[in-house]
């Protein structure tokens, strides 16, 4: 039978959200929280996880307990977790616990080298599905064209052709060729 067919109205509606789960697993709990719980039971499907500072076994352990609870609704729809940016710090970021350690989006872009742009975007997919993150909030596709713009150092410089290069690279280390089972998709932001 048709899937979509068999949604209801409110089920549909709550694939179009992409709530911010406040959980923070531990390693003594990493349940749902309640209020996750409900969002899955009203049909959410897509959540960015902001649990940096959790150790990384709690975190898988409470993306599968997540996605356990979507396999036993009715519907069976998976959970789709996001994160934003995690393997840098400061100017706003936090790197996430456990994740290896990475310049921001401009210093790698001032190796002039897409291949290390891509093995970034490799490292980050392999790090991201070791928790069950399958989607990345990233890459920028702004240009730095703006000297006192404070997001310049978010992206991949000022030149067109070579953000796009750029871009495409890291999108090709988190999806693969194809995205499949084995990548992240990519959420490319701020088109210029």
């Amino acid at each position: 039978a048709d899937l979509v067919g068999r949604m209801t109205a409110a089920e549909k509606l709550g694939l179009l959200a992409h709530a911010t789960p406040a959980d923070d697993p531990t390693p003594a709990n990493a349940n749902v929280s309640a209020a996750l719980q409900a969002s899955i039971a009203a049909g959410i499907r897509y959540g960015r996880t902001a649990a940096s500072n959790a150790q990384l076994t709690p975190r898988a352990t409470w993306a599968n307990n997540v996605q356990a609870l979507c396999e036993a609704s009715s519907l069976g729809i998976p959970f789709v977790l996001s994160m934003e940016p995690a393997h840098g710090s400061g100017n706003g970021r936090t790197k996430a616990r456990g994740f290896s350690q990475w310049p921001n989006e401009l210093g790698l872009a001032a190796s002039a080298n897409l291949a290390v742009v891509e093995g970034f975007g490799q490292v980050v997919s392999q790090e991201y599905r070791a928790i069950g993150v399958r989607m990345a909030l990233s890459a920028s596709a702004n240009l730095a064209t703006e000297p006192r713009w404070f997001g310049a150092q978010f992206t991949f410089g000022e030149d067109g052709a070579q953000v796009a290069d750029r871009v495409g690279a890291i999108v090709k280390g988190l999806q693969g060729t194809t995205l499949g089972r084995a990548g992240v998709a990519a959420v490319v932001a701020g088109f210029p």
